[in-house]
């Protein structure tokens, strides 16, 4: 019998977009005031940085030789 783990959680990044998006159509503080691109920020940029650490490691061995 296989062993199988499931987090079954919620990232951080989606607990601050949930956060971000309550404040927004809620608005409260500062965060009213705050474009959407930046609402939806913690879902765009790990996603973002994910791809950036993909491409740093094809140019990496792409040129390694």
């Amino acid at each position: 019998m296989e062993n199988q783990s499931n987090s079954g959680g919620l990232s951080l990044f989606t607990l601050l977009f949930v956060a971000f998006l309550v404040c927004k159509l809620g608005e409260i503080t500062a965060i009213q005031h705050w474009s959407w691109w930046w609402i939806f920020a913690p879902l765009w940029i790990p996603a973002l940085l994910v791809i950036a650490a993909y491409l740093f490691e094809i140019i990496k061995i792409l040129f390694k030789k």
